[in-house]
């Protein structure tokens, strides 16, 4: 790091970026404004860190996020004080609940201005309290202070979020000026040891600590077993997967999996497609549940789960995934799933099982109205995708209707926000992803999902890589059709289902992206085929 700096604040904030090189982090998100130069200033020196510029804090965070689920490596996120960071707060619940590193980096005003009416000033301190791992509010930079101090802190922060795959937070107050005409020489401030006096104020959650798994007791209960199934949720990556995969294929268990579980990758007997129909069907009675991952998307399966009493095992990635599916059992945590491969397990599956469950092939299950034609455009979407693509899919009726359809998915990735599960940041999540990988990305998204993310549009002409943004256009929320309180048409209507009469052509016509309208099924087969390979953004609207 180079002696010469404008302020004391360019000097601790260069010894930020110092430490996140260090640790191999180089995106950092970056929300322009004024208290915040001291940060921009020192970030502009690390050549080795890329800088995302976007004006929307929002969808800046959530860019951050699809970043860094696909890199699993903490995206840096920096703002100016005020609103500007409290913008960030549903990214950083989102990847608390799914598990996402993030290093929030938030300019402040100094102390002296809180609470006076002081422009652009908020209390920031600890503003996420509840969705992160870690918390810093570094002192205002001093030249009493040594820089080692502010290094400790930010390692602390980075160390973390890596190791609790979660967002932390330093909030960095500043005050004037915070650029000077010239630079100073502060070789004889960092040589200046560091200081055992309080280093500011911090605060960290102590991580869920559950019991490691017990060998015994696993082996007891899949022992005693005639007929298990394994429920596979989401997985961090396709080699999670295939340990579960091999496990399954030792004892020929059946395997019901999320899209999200990346079974996609492995076409294999053991792995039923057909997991909602087996949920639905009365007369399915597996007597012990092997569950694995996050919370399934399905909605069949998670109604199935809540009226379950069968005999239940989860075995968790993260530390906080204590209990998804809010039933009684064995809960355990096992990032590696040594359990599967170390355990002595003979199974003894029951004939009529094996033949029923096991090598029973998928079937589809007859639907009628919207939910019937979407399922069928997301189907002929599926057939089209190769190795060359990823998958994102919007909450709400889109993952589910990828995952209704999961048999049609070839050799692909597919992601989802299923955190905490929101309809926002969908398309700033998905264009992150896509800075990360050097496949193509194709999102699944519907039309109120598109509406509350148009900003994120303006990030395209910086991204490469062409991007096909599918909108299932239902006017409206279609998903809570499904909804007893449907049946009261008027109340629905004016309470639930958000109608709309929008079309998005303008909108993509502004942000210089390529637009089609579609209305017919026919109309799918032949321009999902057409758009595949085409090297340029495109948005495809699907009505319905």
């Amino acid at each position: 790091m180079t002696n010469q700096f404008y302020t004391i604040q360019d000097c601790w904030a260069s010894a930020i970026f110092q430490t996140c090189i260090a640790h191999n982090i180089n995106l950092a998100c970056v929300g322009p404004g004024s208290r915040s130069t001291p940060l921009i200033l020192a970030l502009s020196k690390f050549k080795s860190i890329q800088k995302i510029i976007h004006f929307d804090e929002r969808s800046l965070a959530y860019f951050a996020l699809g970043a860094a689920k696909l890199s699993k490596r903490p995206s840096i996120i920096i703002t100016t004080s005020g609103t500007a960071v409290a913008n960030l707060l549903p990214a950083v619940i989102e990847a608390y609940h799914d598990n996402i590193p993030l290093l929030v980096i938030t300019a402040d005003r100094p102390d002296s201005s809180h609470e006076i009416g002081a422009n652009q000033t908020i209390n920031q301190y600890d503003i996420f309290k509840s969705f992160i791992h870690y918390f810093h509010h570094l002192p205002l930079p001093s030249l009493d202070i040594s820089i080692d101090n502010v290094k400790d802190a930010t390692e602390k922060a980075i160390t973390t979020s890596l190791l609790q795959s979660g967002p932390v937070h330093i909030n960095c107050p500043f005050s004037k000026p915070l650029i000077t005409e010239l630079k100073t020489d502060f070789s004889e401030y960092l040589k200046k040891q560091s200081s055992k006096i309080s280093f500011g104020k911090s605060s960290q959650k102590k991580p869920l600590v559950l019991n490691k798994p017990n060998y015994k007791q696993f082996e007891t209960m899949c022992n005693q077993s005639k007929k298990p199934i394994i429920i596979v949720g989401k997985c961090p990556c396709p080699k999670d997967f295939k340990k579960i995969l091999k496990f399954s294929e030792t004892h020929s268990i059946p395997i019901f999996a999320d899209a999200l579980s990346h079974h996609s990758f492995y076409n294999h007997p053991n792995i039923n497609y057909s997991m909602d129909e087996f949920f639905e069907d009365d007369s399915f009675n597996p007597d012990l549940l092997i569950i694995i991952g996050d919370k399934l998307s399905s909605i069949s399966g998670l109604k199935w789960l809540e009226s379950s009493s069968v005999p239940l095992i989860q075995i968790h990635f993260y530390h906080n995934l204590y209990n998804p599916h809010s039933k009684e059992g064995c809960f355990w945590i096992d990032p590696r799933l040594d359990l599967l491969s170390q355990a002595d397990v003979t199974i003894e599956l029951e004939e009529e099982w094996t033949r029923n469950v096991v090598k029973k092939k998928p079937f589809n299950k007859e639907t009628n109205g919207v939910w019937n034609k979407e399922k069928d455009v997301v189907a002929t979407i599926c057939k089209n995708l190769n190795d060359k693509n990823i998958l994102f899919a919007s909450n709400s009726s889109s993952i589910r209707l990828v995952n209704n359809v999961s048999d049609q998915l070839g050799c692909i990735e597919v992601y989802s926000n299923r955190g905490a599960s929101g309809i926002d940041g969908i398309i700033s999540t998905a264009i992150g992803c896509a800075h990360e990988t050097n496949k193509d990305l194709v999102l699944i998204i519907g039309d109120l999902s598109f509406m509350y993310d148009l900003t994120a549009l303006a990030f395209l002409k910086s991204v490469l890589k062409p991007i096909k943004l599918f909108v299932l256009n239902n006017y409206g929320g279609g998903l809570f059709k499904q909804l007893n309180i449907s049946k009261d048409e008027d109340f629905f209507n004016t309470y639930f289902y958000a109608k709309h009469n929008y079309n998005f052509s303008e909108a993509s016509k502004q942000f210089g992206i390529n637009y089609s309208k579609i209305s017919d099924l026919n109309q799918v087969k032949n321009k999902v085929s057409d758009v595949m390979d085409s090297k340029t953004h495109e948005v495809l609207e699907i009505i319905f």
